[in-house]
């Protein structure tokens, strides 16, 4: 679509109390080129009514794209080995944030004349595709799920001075596996012998993220991130 076209559709759905009907006369394209408008020109429109327009554009990209997709024994393999990432790029992200945790714990409980309270926060950041192919960014969409406007990451988790003490009695949910995520409506029965995690069902979750999306992600970066409180 054009801009001119996707300005004057957009401007209708975002006061459109019936926008979800019309959405499904949308094509997979269509919904992405209002999605990726959306993204690039957030100024132009209230940030509230923005984020609405978006998640729901998204949630019906979702459901179009899973309506379509095929659990292919390549595909469920795909899924398997995307989760199993997931699972491991966490678990070494997170016992790296626990040795800053522990070092700084030991810091306040030593009086340190410095510091005195800490955050720390895990971000898991999937990639469909190799980050140098997201250098036109006025033309990928995939930078609408990768990097979101809300800079709030679906799979993240904080470790802070004020539950240190918890945190060490408790495994953190992206590495428990007491609880199997594999038997979600959104599955049926496909994985009924096989674990899912929670950093799958936190992107299932989101309503952003399609089948489909999830067996293209091709990288996974982690980053830890914290503020602290000084005197």
């Amino acid at each position: 679509m054009k801009t001119k076209k996707l300005e004057k559709t957009i401007g209708k759905l975002i006061t459109d109390g019936n926008r979800y009907k019309k959405f499904k006369l949308f094509t997979i394209q269509k919904l992405e080129e209002l999605a990726l408008y959306l993204y690039n020109n957030e100024r132009k429109y209230p940030k509230d009514e923005l984020h609405y327009l978006l998640d729901d554009i998204l949630s019906e990209r979702v459901m179009q794209m899973n309506k379509n997709f095929e659990w292919t024994e390549e595909n469920k393999q795909k899924f398997l080995d995307i989760n199993d990432n997931f699972i491991k790029i966490f678990e070494n992200a997170y016992n790296e944030a626990l040795k800053i945790a522990e070092d700084l714990e030991s810091r306040i409980k030593n009086n340190d004349s410095f510091i005195k309270d800490y955050d720390i926060e895990i971000q898991i950041q999937p990639y469909i595709k190799d980050e140098k192919n997201y250098e036109d960014i006025d033309g990928c969409f995939a930078l609408v799920l990768c990097e979101p406007l809300s800079s709030l990451y679906p799979i993240n988790h904080g470790i802070g001075h004020s539950y240190y003490e918890k945190i060490l009695t408790e495994t953190p949910i992206y590495l428990d596996k007491s609880f199997n995520w594999n038997l979600e409506n959104c599955f049926g029965r496909i994985f009924e012998n096989n674990y899912i995690g929670y950093a799958i069902h936190e992107l299932q979750d989101s309503n952003k993220w399609s089948f489909f999306d999830i067996i293209n992600i091709k990288r996974i970066f982690h980053s830890l991130s914290g503020k602290s409180s000084f005197l």
